[in-house]
């Protein structure tokens, strides 16, 4: 039984071969694609924190102007708001949410002012984050809240 000779293909059948071209397009788009989804997760993570941070302003000034009597020093409503979300917003130091709270006056009518700030570490976009114009701002999801002494 004779032997078959190897093929040996020209220029015009090796351009027409294909068998590797799905596994180099799968590879570009691929990590396209997951470079995307990174960022919505990203930029969603903002978004929470930003949300929980408004929540904490929210209840952080509820809790300063419902008492008539014995109304919560400033300290109290940060060390309120620090015990209870520095869990989640701990900021990528773990120091903990920044709150400031600004008092118009001490009788009932005047504003209490409840500001929530934490800082967000950008997993995918960092590279990319210190390009844009404001980046402190994205930075620092917060919440600022104002309700009047009862």
């Amino acid at each position: 039984m004779a032997r078959k000779k190897p093929v040996i293909l020209g220029w015009s059948q090796f351009r027409r071969r294909q068998e590797g071209a799905v596994a180099v397009e799968f590879a570009l788009v691929i990590t396209l694609l997951l470079f995307i989804l990174g960022g919505v997760i990203d930029f969603g993570h903002y978004l929470y924190l930003r949300h929980v941070a408004t929540t904490a302003s929210r209840e952080g000034a509820r809790f300063g102007v419902v008492y008539a009597k014995d109304r919560p020093s400033d300290s109290d409503i940060t060390a309120y708001i620090t015990s209870k979300y520095s869990a989640v917003l701990g900021g990528c130091d773990g120091s903990g949410p920044k709150v400031t709270v600004t008092r118009a006056g001490a009788t009932s009518g005047s504003d209490l002012t409840v500001r929530v700030e934490t800082t967000k570490e950008w997993f995918m976009l960092k590279a990319f984050i210190s390009t844009l114009p404001s980046a402190d701002a994205l930075y620092k999801p917060s919440g600022v809240t104002v309700m009047k002494l009862e």
